[in-house]
């Protein structure tokens, strides 16, 4: 029978050590709309630095 207490279980983890949830920078833009995307990369396109 295998073991299956909760210690063991903690120590499994950690082995395969326990990472953190990957962060999405930007959010996806599949299954939107082209309005939706538009006004995403237009909101985008205003927030970056202009040259000098």
């Amino acid at each position: 029978m295998a073991k299956n207490h909760t210690t063991h279980k903690s120590r499994l983890a950690h082995r395969n050590r326990i990472r953190k949830p990957r962060s999405n920078h930007y959010e996806s833009m599949k299954g939107k709309g082209h309005k939706t995307a538009n006004a995403a990369a237009k909101k985008i396109a205003d927030a970056a630095p202009t040259g000098p």
